[in-house]
């Protein structure tokens, strides 16, 4: 079964209080007082125009990069992407990311899963400035996921969620719901979260 997420997720009242930004936003509800930014549809256009120059004017600040996501991204080089491990992240995105981690944590997450295998990246940032990863695990049919059953859980988990013995982190707050970032755009808030059917 396939399934992709590119999203930002943090307390849904710290995204909707942001979600001006960005005429495109659309916030749709996680469990446990969490909140989803879905990154498709018109948004990452909108993003994308406007510029390393009005990032910095919007932002209040520079759009540089923390010391340690720097080096995270020396270290790793660009290969096709804009900031490996990641897909779709760029500097203009980091940038928000870090204006919006002024009012709390932000996780930033990618999953790619097709008909088996399956990647999953995610980073936290905090105050500003990148606190955790990028965390990269990538498991499927004959891999299982790391110790940290998956980057996304290991997100979750340190922005608080605890799963129980039924659920993961990822189910517990409902991103199995929808199988593809833009479904999340029409998201009905009447819908109860759950699995994907």
């Amino acid at each position: 079964m396939a399934y992709t997420l590119d999203a930002i997720i943090a307390a849904r009242p710290l995204l909707d209080r942001h979600r001006q930004r960005y005429a495109s936003v659309r916030v749709a509800p996680l469990q446990h007082g969490l909140g989803l930014i879905p990154l498709a549809g018109s948004l990452p256009g909108e993003i994308a125009a406007t510029g390393t120059d009005a990032a910095s004017a919007t932002m209040g600040g520079s759009w540089d990069w923390t010391p340690e996501f720097a080096a995270w991204f020396n270290r790793n080089g660009c290969k096709g992407a804009e900031l490996p491990p990641f897909c779709n992240l760029s500097p203009l995105l980091v940038a928000w990311i870090e204006h919006l981690s002024h009012d709390g944590a932000v996780a930033y997450v990618e999953v790619e899963c097709w008909g088996g295998p399956c990647s999953q990246v995610a980073a936290i940032w905090r105050d500003g400035g990148l606190v955790e990863g990028p965390v990269v695990d990538e498991f499927g049919p004959d891999v299982p996921p790391s110790v940290l059953g998956g980057a996304v859980n290991h997100a979750l988990r340190w922005m608080g969620i605890v799963a129980d013995c039924n659920l993961d982190e990822f189910e517990a707050v409902g991103l199995g719901t929808y199988r593809f970032t833009g479904d999340w755009l029409d998201h009905d808030e009447r819908k109860p979260l759950g699995r994907v059917q």
